[in-house]
């Protein structure tokens, strides 16, 4: 009897097994297929809902080390991929940083980095470009004295050597520029002795500087992003420190050499990045405000102006304000956000939801550094500040 009653309970045990699992009752064991079913299942859940989906891969860092550390520096992608990193605030052995005239080029298939001969001066915080005819472009910036420069300088890759440019009317520093759609240079705004609202093209066919119409207000610091209709938007700006911040931005456009208003972001900005977005859309993110306090506070808000409207909206806000970050447009469509003062962080924006989600964290903070895209569509971040040194990497990240 015992016997009959022992294998009636086992018998019970294997009907109630067999029942759980056709119901998917059954626990997983950690790791199991079904557990990675379930994963799957949230993760498609989340999207359903018009929540970003947590993005996969990391930043490594590349093997080889820029020969001098580097922040608030140039870098660009050159016509055959390679990465042209050049000037910049370097290290030094006394308290006094000294700036750096030195440039060198990564080379993303093997991963080296070489000497690309010297500027014929020393330049921080200023901008530069890659030119229809595949000449690098550098304009203006800071000397070791902290002295805005008139100079630009162009560096030609067939014999990585550097000549001299077309002296700017005023020395800028702190100022913006954009390559337009016939070639040319806008050159926008900046610090010599003050803010300043003008304005030069460069031609590279004729070597030239010309001075166009000037801004309705002196900016520093500020962003010039080149609209998909070939005219340029100008935003924010201000000293790093205060009293003038600006919220106003303002429409160049080339055919006409005229600007126009283009309305006021809800707060004044300066140290801001702007990203064009597919849809003709441009992005604002983070930066310095001033409060109504007179205290300069990191912003953690977004903002995009639709030129289609010549309107600004609100967008989703980062986790953390953010300024000396960088963004970037990603091969998805969507923007990264990296980095800032303190921060290896990075944040993902997703123009289909408005919405921000962590990105994969740098392997090392950084500010005031650059980042580009690759031509393989991987992103690569370089220099910057490190806590209270400088770096000499860079680190590659594969969306």
């Amino acid at each position: 009897m015992a016997k009959s009653w022992t294998w009636l309970a086992v018998l019970s045990i294997v009907v109630l097994a067999v029942f759980l699992a056709a119901c998917g009752g059954g626990a997983a064991a950690p790791g199991s297929a079904q557990e990675s079913s379930g994963e799957q299942s949230n993760s498609q859940q989340e999207q359903q809902r018009g929540q970003p989906s947590k993005v996969s891969g990391k930043f490594t860092i590349a093997s080889e080390k820029m020969t001098d550390a580097r922040r608030d520096h140039v870098a660009v992608v050159l016509s055959d991929g390679r990465v042209l990193a050049v000037g910049g605030r370097g290290k030094g052995s006394t308290q006094r940083t000294p700036i750096l005239l030195t440039a060198e080029v990564w080379d993303p298939g093997t991963g080296q980095w070489a000497r690309a001969g010297e500027m014929a001066e020393k330049r921080e915080i200023f901008t530069g470009h890659v030119l229809n005819d595949g000449r690098v472009f550098v304009i203006g910036g800071a000397d070791n004295r902290h002295e805005p420069m008139r100079t630009t300088e162009l560096w030609d890759p067939a014999s990585a050597t550097w000549s001299a440019g077309p002296k700017m009317k005023v020395a800028r520093w702190k100022h913006a520029s954009v390559v337009l759609k016939d070639g040319n240079v806008l050159i926008v705004g900046g610090i010599d002795l003050s803010l300043d609202p003008g304005v030069e093209v460069f031609d590279p066919a004729a070597n030239t500087l010309t001075t166009v119409a000037k801004m309705s207000e002196g900016r520093a610091r500020h962003t010039a992003t080149l609209l998909q209709d070939g005219r340029v938007l100008v935003t924010g700006g201000g000293k790093d420190v205060g009293p003038t911040f600006s919220a106003t931005a303002e429409i160049y456009d080339p055919a006409g050499d005229a600007w126009s208003a283009a309305g006021s972001m809800s707060e004044t900005r300066t140290q801001h990045t702007a990203t064009l977005l597919q849809d003709g859309r441009v992005l604002i993110v983070g930066g310095l405000t001033m409060t109504s306090g007179g205290s300069v506070n990191r912003l953690a808000s977004a903002q995009i102006y639709d030129p289609a409207g010549n309107t600004w909206s609100k967008t989703g806000s980062l986790s953390v304000g953010r300024s000396g970050h960088a963004t970037i447009l990603l091969p998805d469509r969507r923007v990264l956000v990296a980095g800032g003062v303190g921060l290896s962080s990075t944040e993902i924006w997703d123009p289909a939801t408005g919405t921000w989600s962590a990105g994969p964290a740098m392997v090392e903070d950084r500010s005031y550094f650059s980042i580009v895209a690759l031509k393989s569509g991987a992103v690569f971040a370089l220099g910057g500040q490190r806590g209270d040194t400088l770096s000499n990497t860079g680190e590659t990240f594969q969306p």
